[in-house]
């Protein structure tokens, strides 16, 4: 079984070598083809996990920006007014 890198093949080349690469999968033992299932899982968990946390993160943050400007912005002069009072 000769596997290269699909990069720089022409056509024919690369459909041969898609035949190989399935052959070869087909023809993989169960118990590697269930550990190579479990980490495709894990990986997907993985990326789940670092997108919620990055989604919450910006949700938050922006929030607390968003408050933060406008009590800079509006806020804070409308008490600076009442207090010069």
């Amino acid at each position: 079984m000769n596997i290269k890198n699909m990069d720089s093949l022409l056509p024919s080349e690369m459909a041969l070598q898609a035949e190989l690469i399935g052959v070869s999968k087909a023809n993989m033992s169960v118990s590697k083809t269930l550990v190579l299932a479990i980490l495709a899982v894990a990986f997907i968990a993985f990326g789940s996990i670092f997108f919620t946390t990055v989604t919450i993160g910006n949700i938050i943050g922006g929030a607390v920006l968003v408050g933060l400007v406008y009590w800079f912005v509006f806020l804070r002069k409308s008490e600076k007014r009442v207090t010069d009072n």
